[in-house]
């Protein structure tokens, strides 16, 4: 508080005058229990300098968009179910503190000053920031001087959408201000309220963006031994490039040239109607692929299978560079570090085979599949198995692979009823709040809430149709190439759609999408992209404390799904509810609930009491 300094200021300069304070200027000023901290002791008879001490309360209601309707909460009060919480500034109290010239004992510790990084950066770290940005919507620029900049070393500019880096810095302290540009890119647009109220909350999530990169590149792979992986990794990387035909994926090498083969590949995966997220798992499948020929001297139609469990040992070993991994429990190897997954092992192993097949068939390959499959022997114990008409003398028997990794079987994770709640509870606009309960009460994924036009929400039938798509600017789109229909006899849904598409969604809009970026901003009117529903997905989870790794706009698709079999729906209705392709799919919700599985076994327990008795 700057009046803190005034009264600060002005005690000292009374206090040096009467001879107390022998510095005329206050240096260091701390509480009493803080200087004992640091090993110092307020000297006897040094007067304290009295400041505003804040005093804060806690303030809950389930409704944070209405200003009236927070409450504070007593000393030990529990918020109620589905309540949100907040700190607020109530008033001030007397408190007093001292400068360091009026204490005695260890020397104070020296505040580190400011450094920029020195030396050169990992090789391909700054193209693979400028990528994020990129693909984020903003353009990277390099300015000669700080001057340009208002003397900062970057600058993000949310209107004109640039990321400026000053050059004249050494190229490591250039990659530690663009991976902190970056940070301000994917967490303070201008839908970031709480990094508006203060810009330190902006500034400290952005460094703390940095810090993470850096301390992972420079410090823990090379501590750990890992360099020549690092040096690998940023060697290639997975790109999307726009060209005449479109928007593409392609997997690039150091020095920017696609690799041919792969190419060929993903650009075939797109003409079957795989969507970009899909080519793009496929294309970092294929990078796994491509840092294993590289550590084993092999070209990509070298490999046989008798290197497979070489594959696979390499596999087992790769760093994992999923968050949302280290957020839970996670697979860790030797060294401690999260490596991958076994599901995700298992999907890396299927691409490649996918990969070898298309050679195969394409003739760019002469040998076997390295991912060797076999005929499933389980299909033989299946009586009612569809039979092919020529017996086994055919390629439409079950095949899996002969290498994979046993892997759990995890059930989807809904959310609970308090959950629901608090997350609804948390949402500060129609728009959020609509697609919200277009996934939780439709079961609609993500990209198709985002794909949906005007036309396809059809009030007077109280129904959706989710329509197969691949118009969405951000990518958005179905995950199923069929199309659907999703009745909503619930009283909130449509209502909620009604209110939003009558009284929010900007009027002068041309494009049909339903769901639009609003605001002020240069993308007023853009329909909205899946990072845009991610990110208010997660500030929202955040403001209802119900934040977990699985907790994440699919799990409202989970938890519908989970409430319609509780409720009585049929498997193969509620197949075609959800749009899965196959019944398999579905028959991760129709399981018996906990919930029934202790009931019965209380239920038996009676039972067996009573016959013993």
């Amino acid at each position: 508080m700057f009046s803190n300094t005034l009264l600060i200021w002005e005690q000292h300069q009374a206090a040096h005058e009467a001879g107390l304070a022998p510095e005329p200027f206050p240096s260091y000023v701390a509480g009493y229990r803080q200087w004992q901290g640091l090993g110092r002791q307020v000297q006897k008879g040094q007067p304290g300098y009295q400041i505003l001490a804040p005093v804060t309360g806690r303030f809950a209601t389930a409704t944070p968009q209405d200003a009236e309707s927070w409450r504070r909460l007593g000393k030990g009060e529990k918020p109620r179910v589905g309540e949100v919480v907040r700190t607020r500034m109530v008033g001030v109290r007397p408190a007093y503190v001292w400068d360091a010239s009026q204490t005695a004992g260890d020397p104070i510790p020296e505040p580190p000053a400011p450094k920029l990084l020195e030396g050169e950066a990992a090789a391909g770290l700054w193209d693979g920031l400028a990528t994020q940005v990129e693909a984020a919507g903003f353009s990277v620029v390099r300015v000669p001087h700080e001057g340009m900049i208002h003397g900062a070393n970057g600058l993000t500019d949310y209107t004109a959408n640039t990321v400026a880096v000053r050059e004249n810095m050494d190229p490591a302290a250039q990659v530690k201000t663009l991976a902190h540009e970056l940070g301000h890119v994917l967490l303070h647009g201008p839908d970031a309220e709480e990094a508006r109220q203060h810009r330190g909350i902006g500034e400290v999530e952005a460094e703390s963006v940095a810090l993470t990169l850096i301390w992972t590149v420079f410090i823990v792979f090379a501590r750990l031994g890992w360099t020549r992986i690092v040096q690998r990794r940023v060697a290639m990387k997975v790109q999307v490039v726009d060209d005449a035909s479109g928007r593409k994926v392609r997997l690039v090498d150091d020095a920017g040239r696609a690799v041919e083969a792969v190419t060929g590949y993903l650009d075939y995966l797109g003409a079957r109607g795989c969507s970009p997220n899909t080519v793009r798992g496929y294309a970092y499948d294929l990078l796994h692929l491509w840092r294993f020929l590289t550590d084993a001297g092999l070209g990509w139609a070298e490999l046989r299978p008798r290197s497979s469990m070489e594959l696979l040992t390499f596999l087992r070993s790769e760093p994992s560079r999923s968050s949302t991994q280290r957020l839970s429990l996670s697979v860790v190897g030797a060294t401690g570090a999260p490596v991958l997954s076994a599901s995700t092992i298992n999907r890396i192993l299927t691409g490649i085979g996918g990969f070898y097949e298309w050679a195969i068939a394409t003739e760019q390959f002469d040998g076997m599949n390295p991912i060797e499959r076999r005929p499933d022997p389980a299909w033989r114990r299946v009586t009612d198995r569809h039979q092919p008409f020529v017996g086994e003398a055919t390629r439409q028997r079950a095949q899996r692979r002969v290498l994979k990794v046993r892997q759990p079987r995890r059930l989807p994770r809904p959310l609970s009823e308090e959950q629901v709640d608090a997350l609804f509870a948390s949402l500060a606009g129609l728009r959020d709040r609509a697609m919200l309960l277009l996934m939780l009460n439709g079961g609609l994924r993500p990209g198709e809430v985002l794909s949906l036009h005007l036309e396809d929400v059809a009030y007077g039938r109280r129904r959706v149709f989710v329509r197969v798509r691949d118009d969405h600017p951000g990518g958005a789109r179905q995950k199923s190439r069929s199309e659907r229909v999703v009745d909503l006899f619930d009283a909130d849904t449509l209502a909620a759609v009604s209110d939003y598409v009558m009284a929010v969604r900007p009027a002068e809009a041309s494009c049909r999408f339903v769901f639009l970026v609003g605001g002020n901003g240069t993308r007023r009117c853009e329909p909205l992209s899946y990072a845009a529903l991610a990110r208010l997905f997660a500030r929202a989870a955040t403001r209802a404390d119900i934040r977990e790794p699985w907790v994440t706009p699919h799990a409202l698709r989970h938890t519908h799904a989970t409430r319609m079999w509780e409720g009585g729906m049929r498997e193969l209705t509620l197949q075609r509810r959800l749009g899965h392709a196959s019944v398999e799919s579905t028959r991760l919700y129709t399981r018996v609930a906990d919930h029934e599985v202790a009931a019965d076994y209380l239920r038996a327990l009676g039972s067996d009491s009573g016959e013993r008795r």
